[in-house]
């Protein structure tokens, strides 16, 4: 993600994005929540998981994750849910469930 966001840096300055630049300080109490709550306690979270629950289970994160998302998104914050969406989310849960199972045996 680092990288990445080096990347996207570099070619938003390149394509002339960076007049367009301002930083407000809504905007960066959003982004230390992010940093804090999404990247140290959602590491934590995962690195405790690793250590107590079936590496199947946990696997399956990056599945359910944005499904989650989704939901919390449409409930909380009244954001709209359209068809296609609604359709990948359908085909998501699926999956997440049958992965999620522990194997016979």
């Amino acid at each position: 993600m680092l990288i990445a966001g080096i990347v996207l840096s570099v070619v938003g300055i390149l394509i002339g994005e960076l007049p367009r630049l301002n930083f407000e300080i809504i905007g960066l109490l959003s982004l230390a929540y992010l940093v804090i709550v999404g990247s140290l306690v959602g590491y934590c979270s995962y690195i405790y998981a690793i250590a107590k629950l079936p590496l199947s289970l946990i696997s399956t994160y990056a599945y359910i994750n944005p499904v989650i998302a989704l939901f919390l998104g449409w409930i909380i914050l009244d954001e709209k849910l359209n068809f296609q969406i609604a359709i990948a989310a359908a085909v998501i849960l699926p999956v997440y469930s049958s992965s999620s199972k522990e194997p016979a045996g």
